[in-house]
């Protein structure tokens, strides 16, 4: 199911939600170039685990709007994961691809609490 989180600034971003409304939030956030459908199997697994696992298209990504000043700067993708997180309202993992160039939501001021997903390749491996 697609629904729809607002960034800062009232930037419009997509996300693709599966599992349990009320099983633990688990955001996965999809690394330069990709979209959120780059999780594949994992987002199933995760709902089938029962979790709500929820897969967003950053800003300028996918079906996310592009930012109308062009504020692709790691602090606004960070402000963006910061309203998300607000909206979703209730502690929440982060996974997340730490491939090269590091994603802005790794940044030293990134909230706390998210996990690098291991490996090399697609999210979706």
């Amino acid at each position: 199911m697609t629904v729809r989180f607002r960034g800062a600034g009232s930037i419009a971003l997509a996300a693709d939600a599966l599992g349990r409304w009320d099983g633990p939030p688990c955001l996965l956030l999809h690394g330069g170039g990709q979209t959120r459908h780059a999780w594949g199997g994992t987002t199933r697994a995760l709902a089938d685990a029962g979790f709500l696992a929820l897969t967003l298209d950053q800003r300028g990504h996918g079906e996310s709007d592009w930012a109308p000043d062009a504020d692709y700067s790691p602090d606004a993708y960070v402000a963006d994961l910061r309203a998300v997180l607000e909206q979703i309202g209730r502690p929440t993992a982060l996974v997340g691809r730490p491939e090269p160039p590091a994603p802005p939501w790794c940044s030293s001021t990134s909230p706390r609490g998210w996990i690098p997903a291991g490996g090399s390749g697609s999210a979706a491996s």
